[in-house]
């Protein structure tokens, strides 16, 4: 099976991302090489063909926060 990195993206592995990206790998060169799922892949390549690099460093490989509890309506 394989380990699920997802939590586990360090700084190296967003800076090895980001390079590939920077050199035109596409989603399955990216998923390959990275053993990520291709719709990270994809979705970080996306991230940083329309926001740059700055952002994109900032932000791939990052887990989002989780969405606050709302409160339930009573009736």
């Amino acid at each position: 099976m394989r380990e699920d990195r997802r939590s586990r993206y360090d700084d190296g592995f967003r800076r090895e991302a980001l390079e590939l990206i920077k050199a035109g790998a596409g989603k399955g060169v990216l998923a390959g090489r990275l053993a990520i799922p291709a719709y990270t892949a994809r979705n970080w390549i996306r991230l940083y063909r329309s926001n740059g690099e700055a952002a994109a460093d900032a932000t791939i490989g990052r887990r989002r926060s989780p969405r606050r509890a709302t409160a339930s309506r009573t009736a």
